[in-house]
């Protein structure tokens, strides 16, 4: 069966057209997520706001033990979520994120966040009962932004 470079040109198109509708699962920052990451997304507990320079901060915490029973063995307890609005309410997109949190135990962990949901998120480790500090730096273009906040793990 013989097709025209026309036809040929049409379907490649059209089927370029089909991939890019399936990327809907795509986050604003163009990372794809993963069916897990898809079931976590803002599910949750906000733990802490805050406002640094007119930038809005919204930080949540998902037990992802409790979000994927069927993986107890992970090393990471909880991802740690940031959402940034920036002065005039704007999602920020593009960012570089980091969290360092010192564990009740004096423990300290640095994570790096990647971009995902909306917000930007890493796997942090907080197994231990106690009162853990989370100090945050988000840098958005030449706007360097720190935060602190304290969040207790109980029973």
């Amino acid at each position: 069966m013989k097709i025209s470079i026309r036809t040929a040109f049409l379907i490649f198109g059209l089927s370029l057209f089909a991939a890019s509708l399936s990327g809907a699962s795509e986050t604003k920052h163009g990372n794809e997520m993963t069916a897990g990451e898809q079931a976590m997304e803002h599910t949750g507990n906000i733990v802490h706001k805050s406002e640094i320079d007119g930038y809005q901060l919204s930080y949540e915490l998902i037990d992802m033990r409790a979000k994927m029973p069927d993986m107890p063995d992970m090393a990471a307890t909880h991802r740690l979520m940031v959402y940034v609005k920036d002065p005039g309410g704007i999602d920020v997109e593009d960012a570089k994120t980091g969290f360092l949190i010192d564990g009740p135990d004096g423990e300290v962990q640095k994570a790096m966040c990647m971009g995902m949901g909306g917000g930007y998120g890493a796997d942090v480790n907080l197994e231990k009962k106690g009162t853990y500090t989370v100090k945050t730096k988000i840098v958005n273009g030449k706007d360097k932004l720190l935060d602190s906040f304290s969040h207790e793990i109980g029973d």
